[in-house]
């Protein structure tokens, strides 16, 4: 009576064999069953071991006068989704049938005017000339919202917000095309940006003789780096800031930037012969373009400590010993290049198609990995760590034709050379490439970078290229993925005590 009076319609049996005999009959006319563990026929573990075998998705509660470990352990062994212990109550029995068939949806409905809030209040900021700090407030809230809607079951809450999303990154490429050429000059609007990062973050730390040591995690975004700072967090005292990478926002020219302290633009007219071997061989000369930016630290090429975690043979305890002799260490780590780069294989592909998958992975690969066992030992040596990527990465799921003779600089995301052509509606183009900071060897060169989540695909091998780069994970173009990156100084926990204070 008390369950009707509440909008559930119940059925009565006087046994389990009564019990499984309804539901063998329809197997979809209950929502939940109510077993007891002592009944006329068959206990209550043989009723629930029955059930799940028609039908692992029905939830089966047991009433029980016993809290013994044994019968727990069998219950919870045949997939038990609740037990009540006599004497019962009948609000006991409502509260563990709502828990069962309506907590989904509650927490489908406060996520969706969670969503609706947000989407709403995003909307409007879209409407308004945003600057910089702004962007980031912006990103960090989608972010965050993504992260929070990974669990609905919602189709239409996560296709809203991919939409909303795709919207914000052409509105955002577009901010970036009509200001960067400003910003590099040194504007008042100026964010902090990729050649910024030694004189701000890494010089003064070598100054003061403090051990230090500099990591790029490359190619992970915001909501990547939020898995990895769950780790990190046990172990330093972390600071969170933001950056601008420089574009393109490939490995040649954000990579470039970040450790040389220049615009790619001045490492090809004042040092040809180091940016020739960043456009043939791109990571061969990193320590190079890192001794090139501390070169006014007194530091020379042989001072660095520079390890590429590509090289499985940088382990914790070299990195540790190597600490003995120097005050400052250099890591360079590839997420993408990592999981195969270009050659990661169709399953890989299709296990990391959403940015719900990729974040876990994330997460999972850097819990388990050299990295983190290296920057564990960091914190027992008292090491500071400034932690950043040199850009981030985008889900690509459009493909679309670009003409024309490209350089060898070049991506999926980004093509330069003197007749370069692709639909305008999905990239920036750049027709006086020094005034961006960006070389150019001939006066006609431009360069095309691309918005939202377009690739660049062949039109001659059309169907290849996207039967090969479709829902991958690229760099080089203008969104928010790529250029809005986190950056974290993260400090030993000297003294860590969790005291339970009684008083």
């Amino acid at each position: 009576m008390f369950l009707e009076s509440r909008g559930y319609s119940v059925t009565p049996v006087f046994s389990g064999d009564d019990g499984l005999h309804l539901i063998r009959e329809n197997i979809n006319r209950f929502d939940i069953v109510l077993v007891d563990e002592q009944m006329p026929g068959k206990d209550g573990i043989t009723v629930l071991t029955e059930i799940k075998e028609m039908t692992s998705d029905l939830p089966v509660v047991m009433v029980t006068k016993s809290e013994e470990e044994e019968l727990m352990e069998k219950a919870i062994g045949r997939r038990i989704d609740g037990y009540l212990t006599k004497p019962v109550n009948p609000s006991q029995i409502l509260l563990v049938c709502k828990n069962l068939l309506q907590s989904s949806e509650l927490v489908n409905e406060e996520t969706r005017h969670a969503f609706v809030k947000s989407y709403s209040e995003v909307q409007l900021k879209l409407k308004k000339k945003l600057d910089y700090k702004e962007w980031v407030a912006l990103y960090r809230n989608l972010v965050k919202r993504e992260v929070a809607i990974e669990e609905s079951d919602e189709e239409s809450i996560r296709q809203g917000h991919n939409a909303q999303k795709t919207e914000a990154n052409d509105i955002y490429a577009n901010y970036v095309f009509s200001r960067y050429a400003d910003w590099i000059a040194g504007s008042e609007d100026k964010p902090l940006m990729s050649y910024d990062v030694l004189n701000k973050f890494v010089k003064p730390a070598i100054k003061s003789n403090e051990r230090f040591a500099f990591i790029i995690l490359d190619s992970i975004r915001l909501d990547q780096y939020v898995m990895i700072q769950r780790r990190i967090k046990r172990h330093f005292q972390v600071n969170n800031y933001f950056y601008t990478s420089v574009i393109p926002t490939s490995r040649e020219f954000a990579l470039s930037s970040l450790l040389s302290g220049m615009l790619p633009r001045d490492i090809a007219k004042n040092h040809p012969d180091l940016w020739n071997i960043v456009e043939t061989q791109g990571g061969k000369v990193l320590k190079e373009l890192l001794a090139l930016g501390l070169a006014d630290t007194g530091l020379t090429k042989n001072d660095l400590n520079f390890y590429d975690m590509f090289n499985s043979s940088v382990t914790a305890d070299t990195i540790s010993a190597n600490l003995k002799r120097s005050t400052f260490t250099a890591i360079y780590a590839d997420f993408i290049e990592m999981f195969g780069g270009e050659k990661k294989s169709k399953a890989m592909q299709e296990m990391v198609s959403s940015g719900k998958a990729f974040r876990h992975m994330t997460g999972n690969w850097f819990e388990e990995s050299r990295l983190f066992e290296i920057i564990k030992r960091l914190s027992t040596e008292e090491v500071t760590i400034v932690l950043c990527p040199s850009s981030g990465n985008i889900l690509c799921t459009k493909g679309t034709n670009y003409y024309g003779e490209s350089s060898r600089l070049r991506n999926r995301r980004y093509r330069y050379g003197p007749d370069i052509t692709a639909d305008e509606r999905f990239g920036c183009y750049f027709d006086d490439p020094v005034r961006f900071g960006l070389p150019a060897k001939n006066e006609n060169d431009h360069y095309v970078m691309l918005k939202e989540n377009f690739y660049f695909t062949d039109h001659g091998t059309y169907h290849e290229y996207n039967d090969q780069y479709m829902n991958s994970f690229e760099r080089g173009g203008i969104s928010m993925e790529e250029m809005i990156l986190p950056l974290a100084i993260l400090k030993p926990k000297v003294l860590d005590l969790d005291l339970d204070l009684d008083f």
